[in-house]
This record gives C-alpha cells, structure tokens and sequence, in this order.
C-alpha cells in the first residue's frame, strides 16, 4: 500500500457512463433495453443492467454499445473476465472507438494482463497522444510489469513517484490559492492511498473529516501534478469548511472551483493533457456554469437521494447554522458523513 503523507503549511467522476448514439440497423426493442440498461447503470443496479444489455444483444447481435455498457457493467462488479469477453466483441465491431480500447485495456491491467493491457493502450495512444489516462496507465502498467521480476525494486521506484508527484502537486496548489485561504488548511493531511467507491466506481479523491484527511486515488500516482491539483482545489473545499456535512451547493461549489482551476491552468501545461474527467467538467463550466451545478446536482441526487440541498457553510441564505442542522428545503436533518467526495 503506498500512502505518502504530505501536510501544507469526495471528488467522486461525473463523467456518463458512455456517449449514447442511436445506432442504425439496431431494433428499436433493442434500443429500449439498452436505455433501461442505462437507467438502472445510473443508479448503480448492476445486476439488472446487465440483464437489459444481453436482452438488448440477444435482439441484436452486433449492438457495439450494448456490449460496452454491459463490460462497463462487469468491471463495477469486478468480474473482469465476463467484462474482457463483452469488450473483446465491443472492440471487434468498432476496432477504431478509443473509449472502447482504453476501457478493455483497463479490464485487462485489472485482470493482471499487463502484456494485452499495454498492447491495447498503446494502440488508443497513437491517436491520444495528450492523454494523461493513456500516459499514467502505461506509466502503471510499466511498473507491474518491472514488478514481476523486481517486486521490491519496483515498489521503491513507485513510493518516490508518489512523494515525487504530490510534492509537485502541492507546490502547484500553493502558488495558485491565496495564502490566507490555505492558512486554515495547515493540518490537513494529503496522500495517495486506495478510495472508497461511489456509483460502482472508486473516488478520484475524497476528504475524511474526522482524520482531517484528503486522499487522491494510489491510480493516479502516476498522473501529471496539475491533474492531481484539480482533484486537490475540490477537496479543499470540503476541508475548508472543516464539518462532517456536504450538500448539493457545497459538490457544487467544489467542482466550480477545479473547472475554474483547470480553466486556468490547462493551457499552461507543455506539452497539453487532455483528461476525460476534468475536460467534460470544464466543457459543462464553459457552457454555462449553471450546467455544471445542474449535472452535479443530477449526479449526487442519484448517488444519495437524501442529500440535503445546503450545508453549514454553503447555504443560500443566513438562516442555516450549525445549531439548527435543518435542510431548509426539505426539513430533513443533515446527514453526516465520514467520507465526502
């Protein structure tokens, strides 16, 4: 387990499951059963997904998304092996579909497959050049590898990455938020450590309260610093209002902070990255910054229906405090967490 701590003196994915087309030649039955696959996907009902999806193939054999949303499926499950035979096929029937590629290749690397992961991921990185996801899991899989015949040489080289990276990270973070603003932070913890999972996928990052602790995924140990800063403006958010509460305005608040960072710094970086998750963040944000809040609203509702609207420091009014815990929507109390993402 790697966990490098750094002190300075639940950001949760976002992005659809997949960019949903209507397909020519496929019957409209299974169309329909691919979209219920998608509802019950949404709210992380795996099992009855996956019996939408082989409805949908069982209609139409050569539906290209009905076998990569049942792979995507299988690998919120684990069963990397029914998800490798999904995306194999998924893959023979759009061999040119880089989504398809990558999400194989990732099935294969869980699966301890490291040769057919890399041959897929290089494949995707002839096209994606800029892409950190590539560039990071290659960086992985190039460890994992070197692991099966140096474990110990390999875990070494993998521990200065990560003390490496976040001190880079952090040092990013330092220039960009005000010094007044990151005073109050000066006993929060960081490190690369494994997240909890949320909708059948483990968080990016996340913020303990009670530990006074934010922790970036040990997955991207390998990412570019500006990326994991991203990760790092959201979460301080959470640490900022040092409570146990999170709430709609306060995802919202968060993830408008990391699209106002990336915004900034994306096109600083030499040479550019691209990164699915941040990219559509910044894309919603550039459209209106309504759209953002209106998306992470979506998200989390799904995620926890019972998510109050406001939270102590991020409520829409005065009328919210820390001794009267209320949801002033709904009247419901609010719900501490120990993790928020």
């Amino acid at each position: 387990m790697i966990s490098i701590t750094n002190k300075i003196s639940n950001y949760s994915p976002i992005l659809p499951v997949h960019n949903y087309k209507f397909t020519a030649g496929i019957s409209q039955q299974a169309h329909k059963f691919k979209e219920d696959g998608n509802e019950y996907l949404k709210i992380n009902k795996l099992t009855e997904a996956i019996e939408c999806y082989k409805k949908a193939i069982a209609i139409s054999p050569n539906f290209t998304d009905a076998y990569f949303n049942l792979g995507k499926a299988y690998i919120f499950q684990k069963d990397y092996n029914k998800a490798i035979k999904a995306l194999e096929t998924a893959s023979k029937l759009s061999p040119k579909d880089n989504e398809i590629t990558t999400t194989l290749a990732e099935a294969y690397k869980n699966n301890g497959q490291y040769s057919k992961a890399t041959k897929e991921f290089e494949k995707a990185f002839n096209t994606e050049k800029n892409s950190d996801y590539i560039k990071r899991n290659l960086s992985e899989l190039e460890n994992l590898s070197y692991a099966i015949f140096n474990p110990q040489k390999a875990f070494e080289l993998k521990q200065k990455q990560a003390q490496d990276n976040l001190n880079s990270a952090i040092n990013i973070v330092k220039k960009y938020l005000p010094k007044d603003y990151l005073a109050s932070l000066s006993d929060v913890a960081i490190t690369f450590d494994s997240t909890e999972q949320m909708g059948g996928r483990n968080n990016i990052a996340q913020y303990e309260h009670a530990k006074r602790k934010i922790t970036i995924t040990a997955d991207y140990i390998w990412a570019n610093p500006h990326l994991i800063c991203a990760y790092l403006v959201h979460e301080f958010v959470h640490a900022k209002d040092n409570d146990p509460y999170t709430s709609i305005i306060e995802e919202q608040d968060a993830y408008t902070e990391a699209a106002k960072f990336w915004q900034t710094t994306s096109k600083k970086i030499k040479p550019p990255i691209k990164d699915p998750e941040m990219d559509y963040v910044l894309e919603l944000y550039n459209q209106s910054p309504q759209s953002l809040k209106d998306r992470v609203a979506e998200i989390y509702k799904l995620r926890d229906p019972n998510i109050a609207t406001t939270s102590p420091n991020h409520p829409p009014s005065n009328n919210l405090n820390t001794n009267n815990l209320q949801n002033t929507t709904n009247s419901q109390p609010l719900k501490s967490y120990n993790i928020i993402a």
